[in-house]
């Protein structure tokens, strides 16, 4: 037997009754989960599992014969609470959480970036005020895990989405103006912490995501443009 603690990334109805949620978890990255007989279960606390990224804790007998799991002893945990009441910060966890699906495979073992999003979504939760750029900090911090972290030394005043380097000439549709440059370069500077305070204005914030978005699906080639993403924008207007 097996025991694992992991984050929802997302969960669908399976039958009329049973739920598959598609877990992110430390000790064996990602998992797909059946639960049966979910919807009509008097456990309320596991009905926390239809939020994006709330923790889970589970134990589970490994079947190489099919690729879902039948979990044991599940508990769900109510660790984001000031987040799942605000509707602002619960659709920026819906946004982080399709991404971080659509990118991690199966076999993305990878305990640091498990702990870097778990320590980040505690203190994105506590914050009351500055974290409307959550976001693309952790977008911009994941592309050092996933291996295509932009270049930092470099004193060019372009940014190339495809070389992901910056150069003295914007020579291509997939370069950034200077502004734009400026405000990456910032970016990558950027470290989300409890003091952290918002360094953006809302059109900036707008470029960044548009820009970071296309970046993802150059270098990520089955990288798909998630559904939450017109919603985040309207919201962090």
């Amino acid at each position: 037997m097996e025991k694992a603690f992991g984050l929802v990334l997302k969960s669908i109805k399976y039958g009329d009754t049973s739920l598959i949620a598609y877990i992110y978890t430390r000790e064996f990255g990602m998992l797909s989960l059946l639960f049966k007989g979910f919807f009509s279960s008097k456990n309320k606390s596991l009905r926390l599992l239809t939020y994006p990224l709330v923790p889970v804790e589970f134990s589970f007998k490994p079947n190489k014969k099919s690729s879902l799991i039948l979990p044991r002893q599940p508990q769900a945990y109510l660790s984001w609470n000031e987040t799942l009441e605000n509707p602002v910060k619960l659709m920026m966890l819906q946004f982080l959480a399709e991404i971080l699906h659509n990118v991690l495979r199966e076999d993305d073992i990878n305990p640091k970036l498990f702990d870097f999003i778990y320590n980040q979504l505690n203190i994105f939760n506590e914050k009351k005020h500055h974290f409307a750029e959550f976001h693309l900090i952790l977008l911009m911090k994941l592309t050092q895990f996933m291996g295509f972290s932009p270049m930092k030394n470099s004193d060019g005043k372009f940014f190339r989405l495809t070389e992901g380097d910056f150069t003295h000439h914007q020579n291509s549709d997939f370069s950034l103006n200077e502004i734009e440059t400026q405000n990456w370069k910032k970016l990558l500077d950027c470290s989300f912490s409890p003091d952290y305070q918002n360094q953006f204005n809302r059109t900036h914030r707008e470029q960044l995501l548009h820009s970071l978005i296309l970046y993802f699906q150059i270098h990520i080639s089955s990288f798909k443009e998630p559904d939450a993403l017109t919603i985040i924008k309207e919201i962090l207007e």
